[in-house]
């Protein structure tokens, strides 16, 4: 078998060579051409130019260890710090610390409704108050001691003292304070505040099992609803499982909301949710206080 033979081309193979060879070379120029038809970009860095990006980086904040140099939160004024007492401290007082209007409501609001700060870390537990609100706040925070138990603080039983305590923050073991509460009853109420996400309304105790019209009588002017403190319930974002899980919803309700979203987007109100056609009045009433519909 001759060399000959693999190097020959019929004239339509010859013609195709030759195109491809000459659309080679003709890219090839373009790109030389394009290439050498580009400006040089000249760069210089002056040594007034490095003096001047020192000078910038000497000037620029370092992370501030002290609580009095942490920022407050944006929009409002340069905080002015002294020693409070969040239970007394007045509005301005409030705001001359820094806290916006809707924080200073919050905490006037969790007072007026019957709660009382015990520590410095009672404040943290109001949802308007940020982590780095607290971490600045917290050494100037001036609490009395009180006899008053809060926030699942234990104490030794009295029969000589007033036992008020607030049901979304008590624990378990402070809840039997309260004559009335054993431990059984104090674990179902603290293992159902939990699904529910708070109490509104100490009525809600009602719901508890155990609970009877009897027991309630005895316990409810001992006790009484922090619900400032209620976890909402996003209800545009809380998957099927979550939703199932709480006592106003369970499962069938829980399907149809998820369905919903899916079919109609996200709920923009509580009317809404009034067109799901399982959807009892009595369910949307108990539920309203849980409800937020951020996306």
């Amino acid at each position: 078998m001759s060399v000959k033979r693999f190097l020959s081309f019929y004239r339509a193979e010859l013609k195709g060579l030759l195109v491809l060879v000459f659309i080679l070379l003709l890219l090839y120029l373009l790109r030389h051409i394009y290439l050498n038809s580009r400006p040089v970009q000249q760069f210089s860095f002056s040594e007034s130019h490095l003096v001047a990006a020192t000078l910038e980086l000497d000037e620029m904040p370092s992370a501030a260890t002290d609580p009095a140099k942490l920022s407050p939160a944006r929009g409002t004024p340069v905080p002015e710090y002294f020693k409070f007492n969040p239970n007394v401290a007045t509005d301005e007082e409030l705001r001359r610390l820094g806290l916006r209007k809707g924080q200073v409501r919050n905490i006037r609001n969790f007072i007026r409704s019957g709660g009382r700060f015990e520590k410095a870390e009672d404040l943290s537990r109001l949802y308007t108050i940020s982590s780095d609100d607290f971490k600045r706040l917290k050494a100037y925070v001036s609490i009395p001691a009180s006899g008053i138990p809060m926030f699942g603080h234990h104490t030794m039983r009295s029969p000589h003292r007033k036992i008020y305590l607030p049901l979304n923050s008590s624990d378990s073991t402070s809840l039997m304070e309260i004559s009335g509460i054993g431990p059984v009853l104090s674990s179902r109420i603290v293992r159902y505040r939990e699904r529910l996400g708070g109490f509104y309304s100490k009525e809600q105790l009602r719901e508890v099992y155990g609970i009877d019209s009897i027991v309630y009588s005895r316990v409810s002017g001992q006790l009484f609803a922090d619900s400032l403190l209620i976890r909402p319930l996003y209800i545009n974002r809380t998957d099927f499982d979550i939703l199932r899980r709480h006592p106003y919803l369970k499962y069938n309700l829980a399907n149809a909301i998820v369905k919903y979203r899916k079919q109609h987007g996200s709920f923009r109100n509580i009317d809404d949710l009034r067109k799901i056609s399982i959807m009892r009045e009595e369910i949307l009433l108990k539920i309203a206080a849980y409800l937020n519909f951020d996306d």
